[in-house]
């Protein structure tokens, strides 16, 4: 089992690649974008929702050039094969890669963030239980508005 350990990287000026438009590329894009807007959402059809997030969106087919310059890609669509396709052209670009369907494909994966002025929490379950870490996230941000320190 992979064992990730838990970093801030600075996406001030990173290229972040999203392959896929549908509902995982959003949950991913929602704690992405409340640190930066500079995100290429490629996919043959983008979701309303991800558009009105304020990131490019190009409606294309997936090819190995989209992932070019890339600091971080991410692979959600809904085709395992391509997924995988996408985390390979993203290593020999250069980029640290997250295979949204296979987590023992992830060179990172993303945590359950919230951000409170310069604060931000992450919990992580390793890519294992989504669902915990959500309601562990869930369970702090509410420890600490309990207390007012949020």
């Amino acid at each position: 089992m992979k064992s990730f350990m838990p970093i801030c990287i600075d996406v001030s000026q990173a290229r972040i690649v999203m392959i896929g438009g549908g509902k995982v590329a959003l949950q991913k894009l929602r704690s992405i974008t409340s640190y930066t807007r500079n995100v290429h959402v490629y996919a043959r059809k983008i979701s309303p929702e991800i558009k009105a997030l304020g990131v490019r969106c190009e409606e294309c087919e997936y090819g190995p050039g989209l992932v070019a310059g890339a600091l971080m890609v991410y692979g959600c669509t809904d085709d395992r094969d391509l997924n995988r396709r996408i985390g390979r052209d993203g290593r020999k670009a250069g980029a640290i890669v997250c295979v949204a369907d296979d987590p023992s494909d992830c060179d990172f994966v993303s945590p359950a963030i919230f951000r409170s002025g310069e604060m931000s929490v992450a919990v992580s379950s390793n890519g294992t239980n989504a669902k915990k870490a959500v309601m562990w996230r869930d369970e702090i941000r509410c420890f600490l508005a309990e207390r007012g320190l949020s």
